[in-house]
């Protein structure tokens, strides 16, 4: 068996990342279940681990980054008061606004929840209490209560409310750490090319002075 021969440098690294092929597409409804990467998880369990040749290309290289990340604060540096925070945003913003979106979704679940847990147990103390045979339930306006499948509907329903929660806070959680990580990758290879453009005519001048 021959070993893989692994990229030297990052810049070796970025250009094979460039090179990769897209990912499978998936639908949005598919991706809250991060069914995106469910190729890779079955090729990492049949060969024990996973090669950067295995892996598909993502727009979220840290060259692309850093790239989006230049033009956005040339775009700034052209206004009367540039701000570095405004740069950073309009390259995160839409994970940001997703990742309120999926938070938002989780807080309306996570208050569904109780209160169809408290109708499943004011049901059964309803039945109990023969508050159906005896018309206290349509007195306190509880009839449907007393229905048959009242009590399968809002299970049901209480369970889905907290998968969809989880659901929600996992995405949420997992968009806010893509987007700082959108961000450190972007500030890290902006400070990485800064200091190679102040080094470099540095040792420039010592290679001619040493040379002379």
């Amino acid at each position: 068996m021959t070993a893989t021969k692994m990229p030297s440098t990052d810049s070796d690294v970025e250009d094979r990342v460039t090179q990769l092929q897209a990912g499978p597409r998936v639908c949005c409804f598919w991706r809250l279940f991060f069914s995106d990467i469910s190729s890779l998880v079955r090729l990492a369990a049949r060969n024990g681990k996973l090669d950067l040749s295995d892996v598909w290309a993502t727009p979220d290289a840290s060259k692309a980054l850093f790239q989006r990340f230049t033009a956005f604060w040339d775009q700034e540096q052209q206004k009367p008061k540039p701000k570095v925070s405004r740069a950073i945003w309009r390259l995160v913003s839409a994970d940001v606004f997703r990742a309120a979106v999926a938070s938002g979704c989780a807080a309306v679940m996570q208050l569904g929840g109780p209160i169809l847990l408290n109708q499943i147990l004011r049901s059964i103390e309803v039945r109990q209490n023969n508050h159906c045979s005896s018309g206290m339930a349509r007195l306190n306006n509880e009839e449907y209560l007393c229905k048959e499948e009242f009590g399968y509907i809002a299970t049901a329903c209480f369970f889905v409310t907290l998968f969809c929660a989880t659901i929600g806070e996992n995405n949420s959680q997992f968009l806010m750490t893509k987007a700082a990580l959108k961000v450190r990758g972007a500030l890290i290879v902006s400070s990485v090319q800064q200091k190679f453009a102040f080094v470099s005519p540095w040792h420039e001048s010592n290679r001619v002075r040493l040379h002379q």
